[in-house]
């Protein structure tokens, strides 16, 4: 019978990997706004800050063409 003697079994990421993962912080991004009614700056994951302003057009033409906004989202 094998005995543990304190070793651990690595399976996934490090610890300290995960919790840096979790705590990742999110990118501001400054979009020029002609609408009073829009936000002048969004939040979206670092991941995302490329497509940002298409998203962003995606949701001002929802209403108006709900079909090329729903395009933009792919």
């Amino acid at each position: 019978m094998a005995s543990s003697s304190g070793t651990k079994n690595n399976v996934g990421p490090p610890r300290a990997l995960s919790r840096m993962m979790t705590r990742m912080p999110k990118r501001m991004l400054e979009l020029p706004d002609d609408d009073e009614n829009a936000v002048d700056s969004e939040l979206v994951p670092p991941s995302l800050a490329s497509i940002a302003p298409i998203l962003r057009v995606a949701n001002e033409i929802q209403k108006e063409n709900p079909r090329v906004a729903y395009l933009c989202t792919l």
